[in-house]
């Protein structure tokens, strides 16, 4: 995948764009959708989690309108995008003003770092630009649209990561090489939403998701890239139920070559269920399949449009064996500065063969559990946060790679993939415009060995497993990663989350085999559209 002299020039172009765009007055960014960007949606945690509104957090990005109950709760952290009401927009100047029942906003999207690899010895760069066109009609129909283009240098770790997956760190783009060893890459995204009533809502488009209460899901993530989709959500009573249809990217092709590309779909469903004032229950499901084989092109199959119904019956019936998923989730509200969170993802379950303990590798199962607590020792903003991760072997991989549970060679749940062990904390402070972040992460995992499958990357085929029985966790080339972050943000623009920031990362990652050591420092400015994950 070598750089062409087309996406310099598309890399160029939109920085440029997005410089020009800067210096003008900014258009109204209604932002009917909050961005998938967690310095955004923990600012206003904290006003969910303490006061008892029948509000559903699972299901990300959020429409602003869920936030209308505690919209006093929360202007004054200056969160962006959040459209104020009248008694708070006269004591903070700095959030958007309210839009009329119809308005169109363009604005400038910017990723400008740089920095320097202490084990590499070498600098980090990275930059990229774009635009940003949104607005509604009527306060019903609402639009917003992101094209952008990127390039950067990248060393150590993250450079082998680009190599081997072939997108881009944090955007999820597929990335292109140049002679001169840096990555490009173009980002498009964005929706159209339609929301008839108090009941409905509807979003097409091409975006990521995110559904769960934690740092990482184990049902849906937007650690990967954009993909087009359709949304349909329904609210009534204490009940959310969600559909999300999806059409994915098989990437797999050893030589990258985008003509052999194939496609892919998904259907998932959630249902969220607020059991009580501090109880939230949710039950999900979903099913990969693939698009098409050596024998047709199936396309999206039509038996699985139907919301209302489970996967397995519809696959016993079809003859098929498509890639379904079942999980459960809750979360638990345990006081007005404290919440536990915990998901149970299931790919295959079979009780005899678990009674039986016998390691056998179609018991395939993942589980989290994690707290929140905010406030910590009565210190106004600060919070603290903690999660554990497990998935056993196998799990999210299928016979078929074009239906294991992956979209453009990254995995549409925990970026890990499976055989893995996970432990994240938080401990964060906000003082208005200011965040200061520190994060620690230990992962324990299992690497494939000898060409053998032992359940870590899914996107192999579990049927070059070794063995059927006796598969336990981390089997393989056991394997430890500890990385420690500390991060400083200064919300510098609310309106479109542009914001500087510097981080300092060390990151170790060892075996038997091999020993990785990486430590470095960036400084950059930009506007916080997705989560950034490099820490897998």
């Amino acid at each position: 995948m070598r750089c062409t002299k087309h996406t310099k020039i598309s890399a160029r172009f939109f920085f440029l764009l997005a410089g020009i765009v800067f210096l003008c007055p900014p258009g109204l960014l209604a932002q009917y959708y909050l961005p998938l960007d967690r310095d955004h949606t923990n600012a206003y945690e904290r006003a969910l989690n303490s006061r008892f509104v029948n509000q559903h957090t699972a299901i990300k990005p959020y429409r602003d309108q869920q936030l209308e109950p505690l919209r006093d709760s929360i202007t004054g952290y200056k969160i962006p995008g959040i459209r104020p009401t009248a008694d708070s927009r006269k004591k903070n100047d700095s959030v958007a003003s309210k839009p009329s029942k119809s308005d169109i906003g363009i604005n400038g999207i910017l990723d400008l770092r740089g920095g320097f690899d202490a084990a590499g010895k070498s600098p980090l760069m990275e930059f990229a630009g774009g635009l940003r066109i949104d607005g509604n009609y009527t306060n019903k129909l609402a639009w917003d649209l992101r094209f952008a283009a990127g390039t950067s240098a990248l060393s150590g770790y993250q450079d082998s990561m680009a190599k081997y997956m072939r997108v881009a760190p944090g955007w999820g783009d597929r990335a292109y090489m140049s002679d001169t060893g840096r990555y490009a890459w173009q980002h498009a995204s964005g929706y159209v939403s339609w929301v008839p009533n108090k009941v409905f809502s509807f979003q097409a488009g091409r975006d990521k998701h995110f559904w769960g209460d934690g740092y990482r899901s184990l049902f849906l993530s937007d650690a990967g890239g954009a993909y087009p989709f359709l949304k349909i959500n329904a609210s009534i009573w204490k009940l959310q139920y969600t559909s999300l249809y999806a059409m994915h990217t098989d990437m797999t092709d050893p030589l990258g070559v985008k003509n052999n590309f194939r496609s892919k779909f998904g259907t998932f469903h959630y249902i969220s269920w607020n059991a009580t004032k501090r109880l939230n229950i949710g039950v999900f499901e979903a099913v990969v399949w693939q698009g098409e084989d050596e024998n047709r092109y199936r396309g999206f199959d039509p038996n699985y449009l139907n919301p209302l119904i489970f996967f397995r019956p519809v696959e016993y019936s079809l003859g098929s064996s498509d890639n379904a998923m079942l999980g459960f989730a809750f979360k638990l509200k345990a006081a007005k500065s404290l919440q536990f969170y915990g998901q149970l993802i299931l790919d295959e379950f079979y009780l005899k063969e678990i009674k039986a303990r016998n390691g056998w590798w179609a018991n395939k199962q993942g589980g989290q559990v994690g707290f929140k607590g905010f406030n910590l020792f009565k210190v106004k903003n600060l919070d603290i946060q903690g999660e554990v991760n497990v998935v056993r072997p196998y799990t999210y991989a299928h016979g078929s790679v074009q239906q294991n549970y992956g979209h453009a060679n990254v995995s549409l749940a925990h970026p890990q993939g499976a055989n893995f062990a996970e432990a994240v904390g938080f401990l964060r402070y906000r003082k208005n415009r200011l965040l200061v972040e520190g994060k620690l992460l230990a992962c324990r995992y299992g690497l494939d060995t000898a060409g053998l499958d032992y359940g870590h990357n899914i996107f192999v085929s579990y049927l070059q497993r070794p063995n059927e029985y006796g598969n336990t966790l981390f089997q393989g080339l056991q394997t430890d990663l500890v990385q420690a972050e500390l991060r400083a943000a200064w919300l510098l623009y609310p309106p479109v989350n542009l914001k500087i920031e510097a981080a300092l990362v060390m990151r170790t990652e060892e075996n038997v085999q091999w020993s990785d050591k990486n430590a470095w420092f960036w400084l950059g400015i930009r506007t916080g559209l997705f989560n950034d994950y490099r820490d897998f």
